[in-house]
């Protein structure tokens, strides 16, 4: 599935386990034990919860089973177009059932291929603060790369830029829930090493209350819960965020109310009819906003990405 402000999904890990609140009704999980469900990549990674063990009936969960598609892991090398991939949007690059070297394999193919947009989400960013900032991983990396570059001899020779472990082409982010998440997740984002933060209030169950110190996001995603039984979204909660990014001057994007959108200022919920909420013209007009940043556009060409973004501070030693 193509998720709307990207141009495709790269999902080479699939698999996960339910962290927070926010996994209750996990539409990867949903996907899996449904339409997906015949395909032996999804099978055996999810459990059928029944609808009266866990409230609002939820029906799947990922049982913490996850696997590798090595026949995936290559599709950002092999596309012949620049695409903005939302990475593993079926599971999470940094839930723990995933080894280090795992993650090496799909960093190493994003830092070597700079014509692409990549988005990354994750709702355990300590885990993915220790990988980052682990002082071996370079060394993995380059590792990595010669091996890729093995039968891909026109790939750049640099995977990386100094003073930051994820340059600008590849966003990190963390999926917000509700206050706790915020206060637990966005300060660990902070001190990530990364060009590019964002934050995916996905989806929105609560407004977080406490919402001062994140001007240094650059990108900020909402939406409301989909699919059967989904939680309400009150759209004042969209108003209030939407107007913190205008002060703050950082971009939004408004992806969908959501199946259960509340509204009891403006009376305009029931208007809202899309089974997703996702028909931004059912909206109130003053949350039809869908803000994409100045910097989203990846280069036209993957010669022009490396005479752009080569850095040979970090090539290979040769």
């Amino acid at each position: 599935m193509t998720i709307s402000y990207t141009t495709a999904s790269w999902n080479p890990l699939v698999g996960c386990r339910p962290f927070s609140w926010g996994c209750l009704h996990c539409y990867a999980a949903r996907q899996a034990g449904t339409r997906l469900a015949h395909l032996p990549a999804y099978q055996g990674l999810v459990r059928n919860v029944g609808a009266g063990e866990q409230p609002y009936g939820v029906r799947y969960a990922f049982d913490g089973s996850c696997r590798v598609l090595q026949d995936r892991l290559d599709a950002p090398l092999q596309a012949t177009r620049p695409q903005r991939y939302f990475v593993c949007s079926t599971s999470d690059v940094f839930y723990e059932g995933f080894e280090d070297h795992v993650r090496d394999q799909l960093l190493a193919r994003m830092l070597l291929t700079p014509w692409h947009t990549y988005l990354i989400t994750t709702k355990r960013p300590a885990l993915a603060r220790g990988y980052l900032s682990d002082p071996h991983l370079l060394g993995r990396l380059v590792v990595c790369a010669r091996s890729i570059r093995a039968d891909r001899p026109n790939l750049p020779t640099a995977i990386g830029e100094p003073g930051s472990a994820l340059p600008p082409w590849i966003w990190m982010g963390v999926s917000v829930e509700d206050d706790a998440a915020w206060r637990a997740r966005v300060p660990i984002l902070e001190a990530i090493g990364a060009t590019r933060k964002w934050v995916s209030l996905s989806p929105l169950l609560e407004l977080p209350r406490d919402r001062l110190k994140w001007s240094f996001a650059q990108w900020v995603v909402i939406e409301g819960e989909s699919g059967p039984s989904a939680r309400p979204y009150d759209l004042s909660w969209g108003d209030v965020i939407l107007d913190e990014c205008r002060r703050l001057g950082i971009p939004a994007y408004h992806k969908q109310v959501g199946s259960n959108p509340r509204d009891d200022v403006r009376e305009q919920a029931g208007q809202i009819t899309h089974p997703s909420g996702a028909d931004v013209s059912e909206w109130p007009e003053d949350l039809r906003v869908r803000q994409m940043p100045e910097w989203y556009a990846s280069p036209h060409s993957p010669a022009c990405a490396r005479k752009s973004r080569k850095n040979p501070s970090l090539q290979e030693p040769k």
